[in-house]
């Protein structure tokens, strides 16, 4: 078990890093093309370019980090009123249904990028940026996505005090509730 802990706590730590650079040069990209247009009247029309794909591969990145967290935006508001073994079930179902959407999506995107690669798409600017790339952070965060929602089932199936819940959920009682009722 602790090799598992090591292994996501490393995953974890390098989505982490990723996103946070990926961020920061896009923010120091962003900062100079702001200086060369303003301050030297001037620009580098491949900055703005540049920063949106960086974005897009960080938020790509950054939904993992959040399915992880437990903080995707969802309906918790009926989920809080149900008792906690119905609770636990949608979890289960809804862990499923996003799941199986996943591999619909990285299934699609593999597709665009193999037909973006083969056609030689390219951006449309002076930067003639291969499209294929951009494309991919689709399939890399679609992946991410089915790992983590592979590591939740496995969670809610073997151990789901691991379940992480954002601060102050009452979902969190909920679970812990769960388990120590099938404990006894």
């Amino acid at each position: 078990m602790n090799g598992e802990k090591g292994i996501v706590r490393i995953w974890n730590k390098v989505e982490e890093y990723m996103v946070g650079i990926l961020a920061g040069v896009a923010t120091f990209l962003a900062f100079y093309s702001v200086l060369l247009r303003y301050v030297f009247k001037t620009s580098a029309p491949w900055v703005e370019e540049v920063v949106v794909y960086m974005i897009i591969w960080a938020s790509f990145l950054v939904a993992s980090i959040l399915l992880a967290e437990n903080r995707h935006i969802g309906a918790d508001f009926l989920v809080e009123r149900i008792p906690p073994k119905a609770r636990r079930v949608v979890e289960v179902v809804t862990t499923f249904l996003t799941l199986g959407f996943c591999l619909v999506v990285a299934y699609y995107a593999v597709e665009i990028v193999s037909y973006g690669k083969q056609m030689g798409l390219k951006s449309g600017s002076r930067l003639e940026f291969p499209m294929w790339v951009v494309h991919l952070s689709v399939v890399v965060g679609a992946t991410l996505l089915i790992l983590r929602h592979i590591q939740r089932l496995s969670y809610l199936f073997w151990s789901p005090q691991k379940i992480v819940r954002p601060h102050g959920s009452e979902e969190a009682e909920g679970i812990d509730e769960l388990k120590g009722k099938e404990e006894r």
